[in-house]
């Protein structure tokens, strides 16, 4: 049972917090995140996929949104995003899954090191990648004329 004190005590923080809440970009997101839910699974129903399957990234989709969240508030403030263009990033991110998540991961992990290695550590790096692809590519040329 809630005492008197009690509620006096939290009531105000609880009541201030729910008016600091932008409940019309809330609800963007939150119907952003919906649509994106409901269109994966829809591409999976016309592929005539399993009905485990479906759950299984459903379920996927639902774990990771709070990783898609954190993207979807930090675009939001750094671009000021209204209530849509925060509903179409949501959608995006539920749409695009994991395999958009790690691609996200991977540009800003690769971003950051660029910003905070010396550039001729990576410009070294990048040259030694590129002569990697030529040699193999000097080896799968020479293996075809085998």
């Amino acid at each position: 049972m809630i005492t008197a004190s009690a509620t006096a005590k939290y009531a105000p923080p609880f009541v201030a917090a729910l008016a600091a809440v932008d409940w019309r970009l809330a609800g963007g997101i939150a119907f952003g995140f919906a649509a994106g839910w409901a269109a994966r699974a829809a591409v999976q129903v016309s592929k005539r996929e399993s009905s485990a399957l479906i759950w299984r990234d459903l379920s996927v989709s639902f774990l990771i949104s709070g990783g898609c969240l954190l993207l979807v508030l930090l675009a939001v403030d750094w671009f000021g995003l209204d209530e849509l263009g925060a509903a179409v990033l949501s959608f995006v991110f539920a749409m695009g899954g994991v395999k958009l998540l790690e691609m996200v991961h991977r540009e800003a992990t690769e971003w950051l090191r660029r910003k905070f290695t010396d550039v001729d550590a990576v410009m070294g790096e990048r040259r030694q990648e590129a002569q990697k692809h030529i040699a193999a590519h000097k080896l799968a040329k020479k293996d075809e004329a085998e």
